[in-house]
């Protein structure tokens, strides 16, 4: 059933200069007039990290010229290091009898735990149609209408269940797919600004791996128009021979090797 609300006064948005994270942060400023409040967590090991900053830079930078009254109402971005979210034993467990069922991006055990450190009740997260969190979501959240817009939110018989793993959340953009968004986005007139959106978690300098999971999935999803030549060329000789698996086991051969007795 579908109810209504209110918009709240700022949007938490959880952001990662990712199409689909930046889509929602533009269709909020551009065509809800909603205030935006970033959220963005800093792993380490990633190698995305500088090359996701540097996007979310240039972005508002393109937003302040283009529409400087939707630039005033984009918050600062609130930014933490993964290593400093606190440990919560009840999201752990429930993150892994999840994962036990299906697939499910580690990404979301440690994010939950931010939104409760956080006291955040309505953090939103670009999980979109394709998304692979999608299956587990799918069938147990409800659709509310905001003035402007439907969000989804978990369902409220699943209070208690694993899937409160998403309690804190709100899913801004779980019925549309990437290409609805680019449609809706040269639609409304911020395509090129969309365009200016980061995916790829292990970039060559500044050219996506092709190899990478979030490049595998703009080629899955319709957007591999995105990806320059040499990237195309990578993900063909990918699909043919497995690098990293191969290394993987390589790496296992070598270990065992060397356990052996001399």
């Amino acid at each position: 059933m579908t109810r209504d609300e209110d918009v709240s006064a700022t949007h938490d948005l959880l952001w990662t200069s990712g199409w689909d994270s930046t889509f929602r942060l533009l269709s909020a400023l551009l065509l809800e007039d909603a205030r935006v409040r970033p959220h963005y967590i800093v792993d380490p090991p990633r190698a995305s990290t500088h090359a996701e900053l540097a996007t979310m830079a240039r972005i508002r930078d393109a937003i302040a010229a283009e529409h400087p009254e939707a630039s005033a109402r984009l918050h600062p971005t609130c930014i933490t290091f993964k290593p400093a979210i606190p440990r919560i034993g009840i999201t752990t467990n429930r993150f892994d009898n999840l994962v036990a069922r299906a697939h499910l991006g580690t990404q979301y055990e440690w994010l939950a735990r931010y939104a409760a450190g956080a006291g955040l009740v309505d953090l939103e997260l670009a999980i979109h149609h394709d998304d692979k969190a999608h299956v587990h979501l799918d069938g147990h959240v409800v659709p509310i209408r905001t003035r402007s817009s439907t969000i989804y939110r978990l369902g409220p018989g699943e209070a208690g269940s694993d899937l409160a793993l998403f309690e804190r959340f709100s899913f801004p953009v779980f019925d549309l797919t990437k290409l609805d968004m680019q449609r809706i986005a040269a639609g409304k007139g911020f395509a090129d600004l969309l365009e200016l959106s980061w995916f790829c978690h292990r970039p060559l300098g500044t050219t996506p791996c092709g190899v990478c999971g979030p490049c595998f999935d703009a080629i899955r999803e319709g957007l591999g128009r995105r990806l320059p030549r040499a990237s195309h060329v990578r993900n063909r000789i990918y699909r043919v021979v497995p690098w990293r698996k191969v290394a993987s086991k390589l790496g296992q051969l070598t270990g065992r090797a060397s356990a052996q007795p001399a």
